[in-house]
């Protein structure tokens, strides 16, 4: 479970973050908490956004089991945005 919590943000107050990341952790879940410490709700400074961007794919790419890092792409992608139907 990726956790990410602005540390002023009023409507989700970091400290249910740490809750649910103590929580979670206790379960055996694995869990990963990142606190932007002066950011509301939604992440506003581009950086940490990027950043933030950076930690969910990189939670996808050691979590996900339809994600393979050894291929050239690693969803299944197709060029322009095309997909397979069958």
């Amino acid at each position: 479970m990726l956790i990410a919590a602005g540390g002023r943000d009023w409507r989700c107050p970091p400290s249910q973050s740490e809750q649910l990341y103590v929580a979670a952790r206790k379960q055996g879940v694995p869990a990963r908490l990142v606190v932007y410490e002066d950011e509301h709700h939604n992440i506003g400074e581009p950086e940490r956004a990027i950043h933030r961007t950076e930690e969910v794919l990189a939670w996808y790419e050691r979590f996900d089991p339809a994600v393979d890092t050894d291929a050239d792409d690693p969803h299944d992608r197709r060029e322009g945005g095309e997909t397979d139907e069958t």
